[in-house]
């Protein structure tokens, strides 16, 4: 996967995983292929509350 993703990357394509942390998403991959976004699964954000106005997002 991770030949794949570095060919459509240096191609100027990005890509995103969705529900990181669930099944085999493991932080070591996500170091191996740093994705350009991600959708965490939802047991990563239940209960974080969020001001209306703080659109902000951590960096990878």
């Amino acid at each position: 996967m991770k030949n794949i993703l570095t060919y459509y990357n240096e191609r100027g394509f990005k890509y995103a995983l969705d529900d990181v942390g669930e099944g085999f998403s493991t932080m070591e991959m996500l170091d191996q292929i740093q994705p350009h976004y991600m959708k965490l699964d939802i047991k990563y954000v239940q209960g974080v509350k969020m001001k209306r106005n703080n659109k902000s997002r951590a960096p990878f």
